[in-house]
């Protein structure tokens, strides 16, 4: 037997012992969450990869609800989500840039894309009335210059929106996208 109360000598309770055993409150756990981050220090001729940072499922608890829980793991994320893409993530050449060109002058030319952040050169000949596809230069920043082969004239040139009227163009800090690029000259 257990002592269940104590009393004063008048009789009133001043204590009272419950030996009962108090249920823990529920506790409730985390669904698995993840997030998608790009590695941003890769070398500045590379692109950074994808890369998912994740929390397992019932890594966090929480007393107060599953949504408290799932922030837990969210938190989590967040503070180390782009570390951990910068460590483990992969970093690889850009992807190639393609580019359509047309001729529509009397004469050939010499296109020439100078890679600003490897130091490349891509050179390629435009045929005069012709059109063309080159799909071997990454994307990236260049210098371009345009020249008529052997000849000389006044030609329009334009590349990605921005024109030129002279002999022989120079553009510089060309941005050439994954998406469509596009020469013309006449």
């Amino acid at each position: 037997m257990r002592l269940k109360t104590i009393r004063d000598m008048d009789q009133n309770v001043v204590k009272v012992f419950d030996y009962e055993y108090q249920a823990s409150p529920h506790s409730f756990y985390n669904s698995s969450q993840s997030r998608v981050f790009t590695r941003n220090n890769c070398t500045a001729c590379q692109v950074g990869g994808l890369y998912i940072d994740s929390v397992p499922a019932n890594k966090y608890s929480s007393v107060q609800s599953p949504d408290d829980a799932n922030q837990q793991a969210l938190d989590e994320i967040v503070a180390n989500g782009q570390n951990n893409a910068n460590l483990y993530g992969t970093c690889s050449a850009p992807p190639i840039a393609p580019i359509n060109a047309s001729d529509g002058a009397t004469v050939s030319f010499t296109v020439s894309f100078h890679n600003i952040c490897t130091n490349t050169n891509y050179v390629f000949t435009l045929n005069h009335t012709t059109g063309i596809n080159w799909n071997t230069v990454p994307v990236g920043n260049y210098n371009v210059t345009m020249a008529p082969v052997g000849g000389s004239g006044t030609y329009s040139y334009t590349i990605d929106g921005f024109n030129a009227y002279t002999t022989t163009a120079n553009f510089s800090n060309i941005v050439l996208s994954a998406s469509s690029n596009t020469v013309i000259i006449h």
